[in-house]
């Protein structure tokens, strides 16, 4: 039986490791169903390593640690036998900045620290240590304190965390530094060799990544010098030079300085963790791939190195990426015999980032079809005990649908679930076509979908738009109409939204409430890989004499937790985004979400009127008198005491949008006073 391993990396913003390895192996199979698939997720050593070690068997162990501006978030290590994987982005990173906002003088990487503490107490004689994607400049100081450093300052109290605040440190106590220190093996991810300070350090490279102006950069390079004299000092050796010290904002500095650790290339850490090399012995054909296949690609990231081991091993490799900007002569001189990209069998480019699954499935399907002159030659089999790891069974992060518009062709049928009655509308996600886009003033590259505005016999309280902003695009006069307020919902790519001079940076999952009369401008980075969407939700503010017009906020959908629907046993879940008790809200925008086989258990029938934007799944859907077939991309307008009910389908999860109108007196007629 030929056998072929499965190895990418996550394609970022779009799908984890797990869920692309799993949509290639399914269309693979599909067309060559005698295949032994072998699915062994990969990273680099930053986000996606612990799901990497998880996938390749470890434990994981979950834990509340200090994020990077010490406000606690759940995380998670892995374990196996006396051997941890600890992931930095999951705790001090970038995605754990409350809001998304950038803080490059205080962010700290103490909770990082809090999980090798938790580690060491755990019995863990070696650890591994992920450290890509930091949202902190401090040296690793913050780290450090967990692990039982004491940072002094004049007046021998520890100093506060963050980058900016070590100016103030003037000596290191390391009485007190954890015992388990002076046994453990400590091995740093790291696939840069930045040094800590200079015009190649930490701050001077990294820091306007995590929002330093420029006097800020300045600021913490000087504090960053200060701190390594410090060390220095206080160990009798400077490791401020050693290639990889500005790795992760000067984290690998303080591994380096004062935990003795060893950095090695992360992806071959990784592959260590999962088996890799093992699992490509013998096999008739390796694919690897990313979400952008280009020149960084080759320094060091997960697909390259996948590549190497499957030519020492005399093994043909793939690559399938999202996009992919080398050439031929580049991508075959890197071990590639050929490249597959979900932007080249997409409608749009759009589509590849937010319906990435049918994408990489017809791509395992043509590899599949094309296998048999690949598993034709004769190479020695790996025996096939003990030679796969495990797949994950389910995706850690939510997926959203967007339309990616383009046209069907001359030929398709024009049959469609559209519908418009009195009582409710059905948009389905094949009637979202570039023909049907808008534009709006003072907005630059950027065109929108327009679910529901006001108009007699259609939506009465609110306006909803699918709004794709591309790279260099965005606004700084977005809403004209002061009276109104806004929720902006993330479902694809990164924006900065900035909310009366206070900058947020939203990813897929981001949730913006913008009150009426607030200041605000959106825009999307030039060098972005692909536009940003969100659904904007537009409703005019019903003000109320004595009450407060509701502040502004930003989160994540990650971050609110959901409330199951009593006597549901968790398959109706809601997650509400503001205080249902909090009636200075005239509307709510939630995510509801069914489990296959959960139901709306009887019509409901009330004066809200909704909107439900279906994000996820598909179900059967009561609306009025019909019973309508709905999926993942389609809007449904519901009229005031519009009965409805659901019943979800399967095989995953049914997840909506829902828009309604709530906590004001109905408006009363004045026509026969």
């Amino acid at each position: 039986m030929p056998r072929v391993v499965i190895a990418p990396d996550k394609f970022k913003g779009s799908l984890d490791a797990a869920g692309v390895a799993r949509a290639i192996a399914a269309g693979l199979s599909a067309t060559a169903p005698d295949v032994h698939v072998v699915v062994v997720p990969v990273a680099d050593g930053g986000d996606g390593t612990v799901d990497a070690a998880v996938a390749a068997g470890f434990d994981r162990i979950e834990l509340d640690a200090s994020g990077p501006t010490g406000r606690s978030v759940r995380t998670s290590w892995a374990r196996s036998g006396h051997e941890a994987v600890v992931e930095l982005a999951d705790v001090s990173g970038l995605a754990r900045l409350p809001d998304g906002r950038l803080r490059p003088l205080t962010a700290s990487s103490r909770g990082t620290g809090e999980v090798i503490a938790a580690a060491l107490d755990a019995g863990c004689t070696r650890i591994v240590v992920g450290i890509g994607g930091s949202a902190c400049t401090d040296g690793g100081a913050g780290l450090a304190a967990a692990l039982g450093v004491r940072i002094l300052d004049a007046e021998q109290a520890q100093t506060p965390d963050g980058g900016a605040a070590l100016t103030a440190a003037r000596s290191l106590d390391l009485d007190t530094v954890h015992p388990g220190l002076a046994t453990a093996e400590i091995v740093v991810a790291c696939d840069v060799d930045n040094p800590l300070t200079g015009p190649d350090g930490a701050a001077a490279v990294y820091g306007p990544q995590k929002g330093a102006s420029p006097s800020e950069v300045a600021q913490l390079d000087g504090a960053l010098r200060h701190w390594a004299d410090l060390v220095a000092t206080a160990t009798g050796s400077d490791h401020r030079d050693v290639p990889g010290a500005g790795a992760a904002g000067g984290v690998g500095f303080g591994l380096m300085a004062l935990a003795g650790a060893e950095a090695r290339p992360g992806a071959e850490l990784v592959f260590q963790l999962t088996g890799l090399r093992e699992a490509v012995v013998g096999a008739d054909l390796v694919i690897t791939g990313e979400g952008s296949l280009d020149e960084q690609s080759l320094r060091g990231k997960a697909p390259a190195a996948v590549a190497a081991v499957a030519r020492a091993a005399g093994v043909d490799v793939v690559a399938v990426a999202g996009r992919c900007t080398l050439t031929e002569d580049v991508w075959r001189a890197a071990g590639f015999a050929a490249v597959h990209t979900t932007t080249d069998a997409a409608s749009t480019p759009a589509e590849s980032m937010t319906a990435p699954v049918p994408l990489l499935e017809a791509i395992g399907r043509r590899l599949g079809t094309a296998l048999q002159p690949v598993t034709a030659r004769s190479r020695p089999r790996r025996p096939a005990a003990g030679t796969s790891a495990p797949e994950r069974t389910h995706m850690t992060t939510p997926h959203y649908y967007v339309p990616t518009g383009g046209h069907p062709a001359q030929t398709e049928l024009t049959t469609d679930r559209a519908m418009f009655t009195e009582a409710y509308a059905v948009l389905p996600r094949g009637t979202m076509r570039d023909i049907v886009t808008s534009l709006l003033p003072f907005w630059e590259n950027t065109r929108l979908w327009v679910l529901a505005r006001p108009l007699s016999g259609f939506s009465e309280t609110f306006s909803q738009y699918i709004v794709e902003v591309s790279p260099g695009g965005g606004s700084d006069r977005p809403e004209l109409d002061a009276g109104a307020e806004g929720v902006l919902f993330v479902v694809a790519g990164t924006m900065t939204l900035t909310l009366d001079g206070q900058a947020h940076v939203m990813t897929p999952g981001g949730y913006a409430f913008v009150p009426p009369g607030t200041t605000w401008t959106l825009h999307v980075d030039a060098a972005a890989d692909g536009p940003a969407r969100f659904h904007w939700i537009r409703k005019a503010y019903q003000v109320v004499d004595g009450l407060e017009t509701p502040e502004s906020f930003v989160t994540n959908e990650t971050d609110v937790e959901g409330g199951a629907m009593p006597g549901t046993q968790g398959r109706w879940i809601t997650q509400r985004f503001t205080d249902p008790a909090d009636v200075r809200h005239d509307m709510h925008v939630n995510i509801v979400s069914f489990e296959p086989g959960g139901v709306i258990p009887f019509p409901e029938t009330h004066v809200m009127e909704h909107g439900l934007y279906v994000l996820e799944g598909k179900a059967v859907y009561l609306l009025n008198k019909d019973w309508i077939e709905v999926q993942e991309g389609d809007f449904m307008w519901l009229r005031a005491f519009c009965p409805q009910a659901c019943y979800a389908g399967g095989p995953g999860r049914f997840r909506y949008l829902l828009y309604k109108d709530v906590n004001r007196h109905a408006s009363l007629s004045r026509q026969f006073v």
